[in-house]
């Protein structure tokens, strides 16, 4: 398994907003929840590897709480593919949701301190299902109040407060390993593959055996080329 640990990276990634057209993102601390306003946040996080066709075993959540009242939330992604930062009030509440939606309540007697989300790996999946992942792409999050009581609202620390860390995705995954592909000829290192498990590298019979590294550990890379002119192919086989 794999692990990205995703901050938010800039002042304009995290933002806050309610109705009557008010939005910041510049703001120290984010709003979520419903004393009257109907606020929800957003945060954008960007990928430090490729998630495409991956399996992801764990999504979490977390930020600095100056304020949690037991405000329920509904927690989803936008579903797009990297898309950007809203930068008013009307994109805040116009982003479409992902189907998957995970229900959290920060903290039911209130007060403050780190908090972290349930596992939200079924919003990261739908995503990861539907569109191409790639290093830099963007993931955005949205809090949104499960229903608005007007009971109050919770506050978490921002990209712009002075000393707390800002909201961070943890997203725990597995590979999709690259199976087989073509190589193209002419003696020069054209492929790469990743070894899962106990798979090896086959090569087919019009590459040398002695092309082939075949000795990486899980999860490093394997790599070879063609001894010929010609194009080759490669198989990654699971052996006992």
């Amino acid at each position: 398994m794999a692990v990205q640990t995703l901050d938010v990276a800039a002042g304009a990634d995290d933002g806050f907003g309610y109705p009557a057209s008010t939005f910041t993102n510049s703001s120290t601390t984010l709003f979520f929840g419903d004393d009257g306003s109907e606020s929800r946040a957003f945060m954008r996080f960007l990928l430090t590897a490729d998630l495409t066709g991956a399996t992801i075993d764990s999504a979490f959540l977390t930020g600095i709480f100056a304020e949690a009242v037991g405000v329920e939330i509904d927690v989803y992604a936008a579903d797009a593919a990297d898309p950007n930062a809203p930068t008013d009030f009307s994109e805040l509440d116009g982003i479409t949701p992902t189907t998957a939606t995970v229900y959290w309540n920060p903290d039911p007697t209130g007060g403050g301190g780190s908090r972290t989300s349930p596992d939200l790996k079924t919003v990261i999946q739908e995503l990861v299902d539907s569109y191409t992942m790639a290093n830099g792409d963007a993931i955005v999050i949205k809090l949104d109040p499960t229903a608005y009581t007007n009971t109050g609202v919770n506050e978490i620390s921002s990209y712009d407060h002075a000393t707390d860390a800002p909201p961070e995705l943890e997203i725990t995954y597995t590979v999709a390993p690259q199976t087989s592909g073509t190589i193209n000829g002419g003696g020069s290192i054209a492929a790469t593959v990743v070894k899962h498990l106990n798979q090896e590298l086959r090569p087919d019979s019009t590459v040398a055996a002695g092309s082939w590294d075949t000795g990486p550990t899980t999860g490093q890379s394997l790599h070879g080329y063609a001894s010929d002119a010609s194009d080759s192919t490669y198989v990654a086989d699971t052996t006992a």
